[in-house]
């Protein structure tokens, strides 16, 4: 099977069939097997584009975060523009969890960038977050102190917060308010709660009762929006990528991005957006965000090849066209949505052409960790990868048997001792 069938199979108007790893599968899907397409003729203006200075401590939180700024209720105001630095002057300062905790280090390298086995960004420091904070045109900010310091003057009169103390462990949960901004999450049925599981520090503020988006179960403000300012008490989006192997991601990323998307249109100055309707929008957003992780991938090839012009174009046009996919997903015009999509990717396609002439292949697989040869009650104890034993099960099976669907291979990294182990148990039917 053709990879451009299997794209259009997965956009069918029957709903996407995306789960949290497959919308990164989009990046081939929408980008091969395609023939190399003249640039389009885009009838309309043009959507405008606003700058966003991302400034995260976490390669992975920082992933997660900007493909989300391709949501299609995003796109809808614009088309964003993102650097890993801190600008002087942007439309959406977005510092996406706390600030790098070596910051003596950081002083003396590039910024944004990162060391592997350590907590913090070496090249974030919350100098950046005050330089950056004036030309902010709208923030969001995590915890933009130094950890166990009170917020700076310059923090607390940009988001109308009373700095009270920092406290050593986050609650289980946040809860939705009755503010403005809940209501397209309440709206799309999402969960009313945010669950905590890095049980991190947080900061404890006073703030406005009417600006508070989420209280902590303290009661105490956990998201505070004030005119174009967000701040965030907890490391909110760190939860995010620490749920990634939870049982819980699908509903804790929904609400999560809910959130996000009024978040991000009301520090952009504009109204916060309703919900789409039909039911379309839940499933389709995640092929857009697996556009911005193909869109990401060429961009870093032009960077590392240092190409411009047609390239340049190349991208632009399907940004232009993603932006109005996303138009006809809101209009519940599906088949336009995924033909709007199809072009997209025939002009990333295009632009990773000109950049090299090597066909890139995105292995679809799974990684485990190791299962212990014992239970607690019915569950095998387990932990990373099998954390959930259960639940890594079904999901493993679900992913076999779209192997077996879609006729492609998938690759098992997964070592010898939890087959073992899970052979002892006489599990027969992975």
């Amino acid at each position: 099977m053709h990879s451009q069938s299997k794209f259009a199979q997965t956009i069918s108007p029957g709903g996407l069939q995306l789960t949290r790893r497959q919308f990164l599968g989009t990046a081939a899907l929408a980008s091969a097997g395609l023939t190399t397409a003249p640039l389009p003729a885009l009838a309309g203006a043009t959507r405008p584009t606003f700058s966003v200075s991302l400034l995260s401590a976490s390669p992975e939180v920082f992933d997660l975060i900007s493909w989300r700024l391709w949501d299609p209720l995003i796109l809808a105001v614009g088309i964003p523009d993102i650097r890993a630095e801190a600008a002087r002057e942007c439309d959406l300062l977005l510092v996406t969890d706390r600030l790098g905790e070596r910051r003596q280090t950081a002083k003396t390298q590039a910024a944004g960038a990162y060391e592997e086995g350590t907590r913090g960004v070496m090249g974030t420091s919350l100098a950046d977050v005050l330089t950056a904070l004036p030309g902010a045109r709208g923030v969001i900010a995590v915890q933009p102190a130094a950890l166990g310091e009170p917020l700076p003057p310059e923090v607390t009169r940009r988001f109308g917060l009373e700095f009270v103390r920092w406290q050593a462990e986050t609650p289980q949960e946040s809860r939705l308010t009755d503010h403005r901004l809940t209501r397209l999450a309440q709206d799309l049925g999402r969960r009313p709660d945010q669950v905590h599981i890095t049980f991190d520090w947080h900061v404890e503020v006073r703030a406005s009762e009417s600006a508070v988006v989420t209280r902590l179960a303290t009661g105490a403000p956990d998201i505070v929006m004030q005119d174009r300012a967000c701040f965030v008490a907890t490391n909110l989006f760190a939860d995010l990528a620490a749920h990634g192997r939870h049982p819980d991601f699908r509903s804790h990323e929904a609400g999560l991005t809910a959130l996000l998307v009024n978040l991000v249109r009301t520090a952009l100055g504009e109204k916060p957006a309703a919900a789409p309707k039909g039911g379309d929008y839940n499933h389709a957003r995640l092929a857009f965000y697996g556009y911005a992780f193909a869109r990401k991938f060429v961009r870093e090839l032009q960077s590392l090849k240092g190409s411009g012009g047609a390239v340049t174009q190349r991208v632009a046009a399907a940004d232009q066209l993603v932006a109005a996919a996303a138009d006809q997903l809101l209009k519940g015009r599906t088949s336009a949505m995924r033909e709007r999509l199809r072009e997209a990717g025939a002009q990333l396609l295009a632009a990773r052409q000109a950049l090299t002439s090597v066909q890139p292949f995105f292995v679809r697989g799974w990684h485990g960790g190791g299962l212990a040869n014992r239970k607690v009650g019915a569950e095998i104890v387990g932990y990373a990868e099998w954390g959930w034993p259960s639940f890594a099960m079904r999901w493993a099976e679900d992913r076999l048997r779209g192997a077996e669907a879609s006729g492609t291979p998938t690759v098992n990294q997964v070592c010898g001792q939890p087959w073992d182990v899970i052979a002892d148990f006489g599990i027969t039917d992975l």
